[in-house]
């Protein structure tokens, strides 16, 4: 076993063991406490099989995530321990990197694709530019329906200002 599995075998152990009470120094409840030391060290190697495969998943993500560095951190070991997973667990340790090297990436999209279009001979759309008007304003009173007229009379009983 690597000197790392037994590190995070060691955190889990320590995370999940109960208080000993003077009961468990009888031989039979001797025997019991190693049965179950026995069950807790089956489930933190489960508990550690998960939190590798976690950690290969979020590189794909995260590039930068390496395992047992992250364990160093006490916080990050607490989350570990109380059921975060592993990529979650290391956003919320290193919040404060990601987020700007986020929007900094999508601001390279943005602009790289404002480029490309510029380049193939288009160019950026503003706002209001794209054709056609928001709504179709008829000017004449005399060809307005009887409900257009009655919505323009409610309009303007609410203050709106209405022009012909």
């Amino acid at each position: 076993m690597k000197d790392n599995e037994m590190d995070f075998l060691q955190i889990f152990a320590e995370a999940s063991q109960a208080p000993a009470s003077e009961s468990e120094h009888s031989t039979e409840d001797t025997s019991q406490a190693e049965v179950s030391k026995e069950t807790k060290m089956g489930e933190a190697e489960g508990r550690y099989a998960a939190w590798v495969r976690q950690a290969k998943e979020a590189r794909a993500i995260y590039p930068t995530l390496d395992l047992e560095r992250e364990t160093q951190n006490p916080t990050f070991r607490r989350m570990l321990v109380s059921g975060v997973d592993v990529g979650t667990a290391y956003l919320a340790c290193h919040k404060d990197e990601i987020l700007p090297m986020a929007m900094q990436y999508a601001a390279r999209a943005v602009e790289k694709k404002l480029m490309n279009k510029m380049l193939a001979g288009g160019a950026p759309t503003e706002n209001g530019a794209a054709g056609g008007g928001a709504a179709l304003v008829q000017s004449d009173v005399a060809s307005m329906t009887r409900q257009e007229r009655r919505d323009i009379i409610r309009r303007v009983a609410r203050g709106e200002k209405i022009r012909f």
